[in-house]
């Protein structure tokens, strides 16, 4: 039988540094109630995340809506982040062709597109 290696909470904590672990160390009495509280964190924060995720879809879908409505009115061909008048300005209109352009070398594949730095 193979020997087998066993991580103690020790040795989890000082992977995790001092830095993170501390602020639990502070509010509890010992490494088990640490960990007990940075798990309730990671549910916490975990919960937190898909509220966040769906706001952040409601609201750049509102800006989306709201600058098509104007770009209509205001422009007449192109779209909103075509920024066919001017306003937006050369970097945001530069990182926008950027991303753009690496969604459509992705074949459509959008997380690769916009994690893309090229």
């Amino acid at each position: 039988m193979a020997a087998k290696t066993i991580i103690n909470l020790v040795t989890i904590r000082q992977r995790l540094s001092p830095e993170r672990m501390g602020r639990y160390e502070a509010d509890t009495s010992g490494l088990s109630q640490e960990f007990d509280l940075y798990e309730w964190n990671m549910d916490a924060s975990a919960a937190f995340h898909g509220l966040l995720h769906g706001v952040e879809v409601l609201l750049r879908n509102a800006i989306h809506e709201q600058m098509s409505l104007w770009n209509a009115s205001a422009a007449s061909s192109g779209t909103w982040f075509d920024d066919p008048i001017g306003v937006l300005g050369p970097r945001l209109i530069e990182t926008s062709q950027m991303r753009l352009h690496a969604f459509r070398l992705s074949g459509g594949r959008l997380r690769r597109a916009l994690s893309s730095r090229n």
